[in-house]
Parts: C-alpha cells; structure tokens; sequence
C-alpha cells in the first residue's frame, strides 16, 4: 500500500521534477541535498533530517518558480 502511495506521487510530480533539473540546473544541489537528508538518517538525527528535508523541498520550489538554480544551506553532514 505503502509503496503505491509513493508511486502515485511521484507521478504526479514528475513533470515539475524534470523541470526543475532542467531549467534549474539543479542536480548537484539535489544530489548534495539528498546525500546531507540520507546522511542525517543514518545517523538517527530525525530532526536534522527533516529540516534538511524542508529546505530542500523550500529550495526546489523557489528555484522553480525563480527559475534559478537552487542553493543547498544546511546541506552539510553533521
């Protein structure tokens, strides 16, 4: 149930994924992102995850709408 759920989701927001890659420029600051929201799991830090999982989501969403490339604050291992 579970993994249909995902799956749903990122259906409905692959276009808005694939343009922000796109127009954005955005993969590294997505790979740095996602490698600091990873990292912070492993190490059982639930909050640091989370805010790291809210800044990215809030960077994504100004870069495409700014249509710029987005920054990674707080992107860091800790």
């Amino acid at each position: 149930a579970t993994l249909a759920v995902v799956s749903r989701i990122h259906h409905k927001i692959d276009q808005y994924l694939r343009r922000q890659l796109t127009i954005t420029e955005g993969r590294e600051a997505a790979r740095r992102e996602h490698s600091g929201i990873v990292e912070a799991c492993r190490q059982r830090n639930a909050a640091r995850a989370v805010l790291l999982l809210e800044l990215h989501i809030s960077n994504a969403s100004q870069a495409l709408h700014a249509g710029e490339r987005p920054s990674s604050p707080g992107s860091d291992s800790q």
